[in-house]
């Protein structure tokens, strides 16, 4: 009969040699002899983990260490079984007593380390990581690998874990785990070359490893990869379909090339995968706000908002979608509840300030864009919204309009100078003219205003190049890229390049187009591309010392008037110019001589309409009874409040607000807008911000204009055109005077009939119109300035 050592090598052989269920049945046995006996129920053990019965197999071992705790492997294999079941601090103490009995054992120091490394205990996990490399060889690769791995997490040891991760690699080169493990920390250590080779080595082991392609796809994205991006998210989104990350990124890199319509697909994707998803639904909208489909970003958000009522982020963009939707009423309550909940947010603050201003509450307005100005930093376009905001606000006092102004330099970061441009200082030589815009398309006044220009340019004199910032080209950006010498696409390019182009371009005079409106670019002229700068078609000073003029008339800006510049003025005889619009209708005779109904109308921006405006019209409207005021401007009129607020302020000054008619809230077409000046008497400017388009189509069909001309340019465009026409006695010295003037011309009919027969052709012949001698005067000017600038240089 066999003893029970022998009995125990012959079923160590049978366990050995895979005959399993002989093996665990003389295991039985040996055990049922002797139930003291450690090393069976240890091998018994092992024998059950390796067919799945980890709680017999934890039994058996566990019961093994009770007879014999002197034994290192006994210990060893009980902290793997508990490590496998993620009873974590049991495997650390049997790990550490397996480590006791027997130092050498780099297994257990390897396992023992990687989960001191996981508690946080850093230097006993440091001083086992330096015992494992020394003893690499004897350790597994899934030990090496595991205690790599926990290493990493210490701020400054990645060298350790890289040591730990390239021994496991040199051991298995094909292992994908490890070299995406080597991927994650390179990364981490900023070596952003290195960890993308490890990616794709990783990938080369194993094709579709999800977490792989994510990590290589965002550095490929942020490294400017794009193709690489593409195919790794897509891949990714191929081998986990139902995870909506991969969409997510593809999201954000069509946005990145422009594809906004690829990126709202993959997005809406991602939103269909995880739905109610905050951040995927925002993006998600905000792409379909770029598409110009805000029906259905608004759905998207108002769907968030109805799940989180209180996140500011979502009803920002809701305000956002709203506001496009033109429901500007939702869009500022939206834009409310969000500065609510998050009074320190900028972009909130903006939004709101610019929904105010739109709606005509332009004080209200000012106040909380220029609150925004101290959370945004750099934002050029915050501090052009402020700018703007402040000119339809009244009585405020020059020094503090002249310091928002000037703000934007003091805040923005000076650019690193250019080289200085290679012009040669030549005064008689043919000038090169460039001219910074992003408004030469249809219906924009400064496209209106420059096209008579660039028809009677001298092009033997002159050169002209554009630099267009143009979104959206139509027939008329068409016509002025016919029309110039140069044409350069500027959207795509950064303030540096596009300042880079235009002294490369040896430009001679930069003129900046209406710098604070739409989508100009103030920022370029800080570089000081161009020996000359000169503003022009703004509606104030620009506030940048880095330019050097702004162009103006003897009416808009007096001698010794109180409105500071940064800029040198350069007066014009006169300054507005336009083409009567070829489809105008024919003018009619007043319609007061149908029923004896005086109709006082504007059809400015209501954001011009200040308070002290409608104040000032309840008096005219009191000084001629019966008389109504119609009001129509695109569609802004949809506004509840912005209606509300103009009804209430005529009452207080004791109008009905029956009086009141507002013209049609949709947009029309430019000859039905213009029709509707048959429908009106006598024009009444708003002001601080006058009229400019407005007056002059007024004017062209034969209404008359009463204007109350105040300190500042933007308030004086009107006063400049009725001079031009020798129409002086309808410019107001005072609040007064407005009153007098307007009821004066609504109780003479037979004058306010030949005033609109011939108002028409009085526009026609005056310098209003003229193309040919503005673009002379201007060409004068560009030459004094460069001459200037010639002598300058000595």
């Amino acid at each position: 009969m066999a003893s029970i050592g022998e009995a125990l090598g012959i079923a160590l052989d049978l366990h050995q040699a895979g005959r399993v269920d002989e093996a665990r049945t003389l295991y039985g046995r040996i055990l049922d002899a002797d139930p003291q006996q450690a090393d069976a129920h240890h091998l018994l053990g092992v024998l059950l983990g390796q067919c799945g019965d980890s709680d017999g197999a934890g039994a058996s071992i566990a019961r093994a260490v009770a007879l014999n705790p002197a034994r290192s492997d006994f210990h060893l294999n009980l902290a793997n079984l508990r490590r496998a079941s993620a009873a974590i601090d049991d495997a650390g103490r049997h790990y550490a007593h397996a480590l006791a009995l027997r130092p050498d054992n780099p297994e257990a120091a390897a396992r023992l380390g990687a989960i001191r490394a996981g508690q946080g205990v850093e230097e006993p996990a440091l001083a086992l990581a330096d015992s494992v490399l020394d003893n690499a060889q004897a350790v597994s690769v899934e030990a090496l690998t595991a205690l790599g791995i926990a290493i990493g997490r210490f701020d400054g040891r990645e060298e350790t874990a890289a040591a730990l991760l390239d021994r496991s690699a040199a051991r298995e080169p094909a292992s994908a785990a490890v070299q995406a493990q080597l991927g994650l920390l390179r990364q981490r250590q900023g070596r952003l070359d290195a960890a993308a080779v490890h990616y794709r080595a990783a990938l080369r082991q194993r094709a579709e490893f999800p977490a792989v392609l994510n990590a290589l796809g965002a550095l490929a994205l942020d490294a400017g990869r794009l193709d690489e991006a593409t195919a790794c998210f897509t891949r990714q989104a191929a081998s986990d379909p139902a995870d909506p990350e991969p969409y997510r990124w593809l999201g954000r890199l069509h946005r990145s090339r422009g594809r906004s319509g690829e990126a709202a697909s993959v997005l809406a994707q991602a939103e269909a995968l995880a739905p109610g998803d905050r951040d995927t639904g925002v993006a998600l909208a905000v792409t379909l706000l770029t598409l110009k489909r805000p029906d259905e970003a608004e759905a998207v958000l108002a769907a968030l908002a109805g799940a989180g009522p209180d996140d500011p982020l979502v009803l920002y963009n809701l305000g956002q979608a709203r506001a496009a939707r033109k429901d500007p009423d939702a869009a500022l309550a939206a834009f409310r509840l969000a500065v609510a909940l998050a009074p320190d947010v900028g972009d909130l603050l903006h939004a709101l300030g610019n929904g105010l201003t739109g709606i005509g509450c332009a004080r209200q307005g000012a106040r909380w864009l220029e609150r925004a100005l101290p959370l945004g930093g750099e934002r050029v376009d915050w501090h052009r919204s402020a700018m703007l905001a402040v000119l339809y606000v009244p009585g405020v006092d020059p020094e503090r309009r002249f310091a928002l102004h000037r703000r934007l330099e003091m805040v923005t970061a000076a650019p690193a100078p250019l080289a200085r441009p290679s012009v040669t200082p030549d005064p008689e030589r043919r000038l090169r003219v460039g001219y910074l815009t992003s408004d030469l398309r249809a219906f924009q006044p400064i496209a209106r205003n420059t096209l008579p220009l660039f028809e009677n340019r001298d092009r033997a004199g002159f050169e002209v190049t554009v630099y267009a910032h143009v979104l959206e080209p139509d027939g008329t950006t068409q016509r002025f890229r016919a029309l110039s010498d140069r044409w350069r696409d500027i959207a795509q390019l950064d303030d540096a390049t596009v300042a880079s182009l235009i002294r490369d371009d040896g430009i001679d005079v930069l003129v900046a187009l209406g710098i604070r409106f739409d989508h100009n670019r103030p920022q370029v002229c800080r570089y000081r591309p161009a020996p000359v700068q000169v503003g022009f078609h703004d509606a104030a000073t620009s506030g940048l010392s880095e330019i050097g003029y702004i162009v103006t008339d003897r009416v808009m800006t007096p001698r010794h008037g109180t409105e500071r510049f940064t800029e040198r003025p350069l007066r014009l005889p006169s300054f507005y110019l336009a083409a009567i619009p070829a489809d105008a209708p024919p003018v009619g005779p007043p319609p007061m001589l149908r029923d004896g109904v005086t109709r006082f109308g504007c059809f400015n921006n209501p954001a011009k309409i200040s308070d002290e405006t409608l104040d000032l019209w309840a008096r005219v409207m009191g000084a001629v009874p019966d008389s109504v005021l119609v009001l129509n401007y695109l569609d802004a009129y949809r506004s509840r409040r912005c209606v509300g607020r103009i009804r209430d302020r005529l009452a207080a000054g004791g109008i009905d607000p029956e009086r009141l008619r507002i013209g049609p809230t949709e947009i029309e077409h430019p000859a039905a807008h213009l029709a509707r000046y048959a429908g009106i008497d006598i024009a009444l400017d708003p002001f601080p911000f006058c009229g400019s388009t407005t007056t002059f189509e007024a004017l062209a069909m034969g209404v008359p204009v009463v204007t109350l001309p105040q300190d500042t340019m933007v308030s004086r465009w009107s006063a400049s055109m009725l001079r031009a026409l020798g129409l002086d006695e309808l410019v107001a010295g005072s609040g007064d005077a407005y009153v007098a003037i307007a009821a004066a011309l609504a109780g003479d009919p037979a004058r306010l009939s030949a005033l609109r027969a011939g108002l028409r052709g009085r526009l026609a012949a005056s310098p209003l119109c003229d193309g040919r001698r503005r673009a002379r005067q201007m060409e004068r000017l560009y030459r004094a300035v460069w001459r200037r600038w010639c002598r300058q240089q000595g």
